[in-house]
């Protein structure tokens, strides 16, 4: 007896999973956004051996996700708390960068730095910005 009534709740439970698959007029199917930066500035614009600055970027997510920022230099600049010897802070919940003048390692006029937002719900989105060095 307990045989057929497993038999006859198996196919009812997958109609019934089957039913909420589908999405009626009622039921929207939600979309997940990636964030947006809207820009990535630096203040000032650029940079000489004893100045620092600060990398602004305008992001936001259409979903209302909490977003974090990982930066990342390239190495003829020195970023605020990077640990040592690394050029890039992750994860950080600031929308904004304080940057050095870094050790040269050849001569150069223009540096970069990138930021990149994540919505910790897998959307990301990246951008670069160059700062001339004098």
């Amino acid at each position: 007896m307990s045989a057929v009534k497993a038999r006859l709740v198996l196919p009812c439970f997958l109609m019934l999973l089957n039913a909420c698959d589908t999405a009626g007029p009622s039921q929207p199917i939600l979309t997940k956004h990636p964030p947006t930066i809207r820009s990535l500035e630096c203040f000032p614009a650029s940079l000489g051996p004893s100045d620092s600055a600060i990398v602004v970027c305008n992001a936001f997510d259409q979903d209302g996700d909490t977003l974090n920022y990982t930066w990342v230099g390239d190495g003829r600049l020195r970023l605020a708390g990077a640990p040592p010897g690394t050029v890039h802070v992750l994860a950080s919940p600031n929308s904004s960068q304080v940057i050095y003048y870094g050790p040269l390692g050849s001569p150069s006029d223009t540096a970069f730095v990138q930021c990149i937002v994540n919505d910790n719900r897998g959307g990301s989105v990246g951008a670069v910005i160059l700062v001339p060095l004098r």
